[in-house]
């Protein structure tokens, strides 16, 4: 019986060049879901921020109900951050699969998103 390995969020330096590229060019508010090198990866973009400072983190992942919850932070109050427009990623490692994913919420401080989830195939 094959084990089931456990979803995580990837550090930046652990995310293939392959997959940065397509990270790096997330623009809109969207989840992509792609496979690498035998692994499904799911990439998230909160779209656009107007300052730098903001992250994601992974909230929840509900497997059973095939949702998975993603968190958009703001950077804190007293902290001097860059006035520029930012575009948010989190690179998240399913596993071998297969997952299926019914829906991936974007949960911020103003309201709840359910994002569209492109998928995008064996990338490399």
């Amino acid at each position: 019986m094959k084990t089931v390995s456990p979803i995580r969020t990837l550090p930046r330096q652990e995310i293939h060049p392959e997959l940065a590229r397509h990270l790096d060019a997330m623009v809109q508010r969207e989840a992509q879901v792609a496979a690498y090198r035998g692994r499904l990866y799911l990439l998230v973009c909160a779209g656009s921020v107007p300052t730098a400072g903001y992250d994601l983190h992974l909230q929840g992942a509900r497997i059973q109900e095939r949702r998975l919850t993603v968190a958009l932070v703001p950077p804190d109050p007293d902290l001097m951050v860059a006035q520029v427009i930012s575009y948010p990623t989190l690179a998240i490692d399913l596993g071998e699969g297969p997952v299926y994913l019914r829906e991936v919420v974007l949960a911020s401080d103003k309201q709840n998103t359910t994002l569209p989830i492109k998928v995008l195939g064996p990338i490399g």
